[in-house]
């Protein structure tokens, strides 16, 4: 894995995450976004990985998608074990 890569590996999985999350629901983006006090372009960074979340807005994101942050963090984390042992495996080669 790329440095680059492995430094954004929390912000892109967390955003696959609350991605995944918020699409299980069906709402758009543009339904969603009015539910929190992020725009939607900023919203959208945050679920393609390419802008973090602050804590603040990650609650906010979780609340609106009544999903506990707990949750949204375990599943995060078993996304970046399964891109690691990817990687790991690709480096033995």
């Amino acid at each position: 894995m790329e440095g680059g890569f492995q430094e954004d590996l929390l912000q892109y999985a967390l955003g696959a995450i609350l991605r995944s999350t918020r699409k299980s629901q069906e709402p758009n983006l543009s339904e969603f976004s009015p539910t929190i006090p992020v725009s939607v372009s900023h919203l959208c960074e945050v679920e393609n990985g390419e802008n973090r979340a602050s804590s603040e807005i990650f609650a906010l994101i979780c609340k609106a998608l009544d999903v506990l942050q707990s949750d949204v963090l375990f599943k995060t984390a078993d996304l970046m074990a399964e891109f690691e042992a990817g990687d790991s495996s690709a480096d033995q080669s």
